[in-house]
Order: C-alpha cells, then sequence, then structure tokens
C-alpha cells in the first residue's frame, strides 16, 4: 500500500458509481420498456457497461494491492460490488486515521491525566 491513496481512490469509484447512476437515468425510457422481471438485470447491464466504457486498470490495480475486490468479475451485480467495496474501503481510510493519530500520540493514552466532568448548577 505504498503510495496509494485511498481517498483519491473512494473518489474515483465514487465518480464510477455516478457515472453509472447517470447512464440509468439517461436510459430511464428504455427501461420502462422492459419486462418487470428484467429491470434490475436492465439496470445492471447499463452499470456494467458505463463501467467497461472507461479504462480502469490503473484502480483495478490499486484495489488489488490494499487487498479489495478488482471489480473483475462483478458482471451480475456491478454496482453492488462497487459499493461493498467503497464500504470496506472507508473503513481502511478510518483505520488508517486512526493509526496515525495513535502514532503521532506523544504519551499513550494510559498515561494521560484522567479528566473530570464538574457539574454546574444554574
Amino acid at each position: 500500500m505504498s503510495g496509494i491513496n485511498l481517498n483519491v481512490l473512494n473518489q474515483q469509484l465514487a465518480k464510477l458509481e455516478s457515472l453509472m447512476l447517470t447512464i440509468e437515468k439517461e436510459n430511464k425510457n428504455k427501461i420502462q420498456h422492459v419486462h418487470n422481471t428484467q429491470i434490475i438485470s436492465a439496470k445492471n447491464l447499463l452499470h456494467y457497461l458505463a463501467l467497461r466504457s472507461q479504462d480502469i486498470r490503473e484502480i483495478q490495480n490499486e484495489l488489488h494491492e490494499v487487498g479489495l475486490s478488482s471489480l473483475a468479475s462483478a458482471e451480475s451485480h456491478i454496482r453492488s460490488q462497487l459499493q461493498a467495496i467503497r464500504q470496506r474501503l472507508g473503513t481502511k481510510i478510518n483505520e488508517k486515521i486512526l493509526k496515525n493519530v495513535h502514532s503521532n500520540l506523544q504519551e499513550p493514552l494510559e498515561k494521560k491525566k484522567p479528566f473530570s466532568i464538574r457539574a454546574q448548577r444554574y
């Protein structure tokens, strides 16, 4: 995970998801002509085509490097897979923040002076 900025990676995935939703919205009239039992599949196809219209090799490499799914085999549920990756990536971002905060503490938390709360009456 050497030079990968998790926030930037998350933003790139957010742009991909936004593109998927834009394509879905642009094709709303066509989706309405699809049989009710196939609407989810039609939307998924549009999401998949939106994703594959982009060069995502760098994103895939970075996802692989941080131990997340690279979207290589999520054809049947592409948007939900992208959302799950973003959720896991958010967890990784939070873990990284906590690790940085912890390493920047000058003293371990146990050695800090305890604080007290005083109640005041008005």
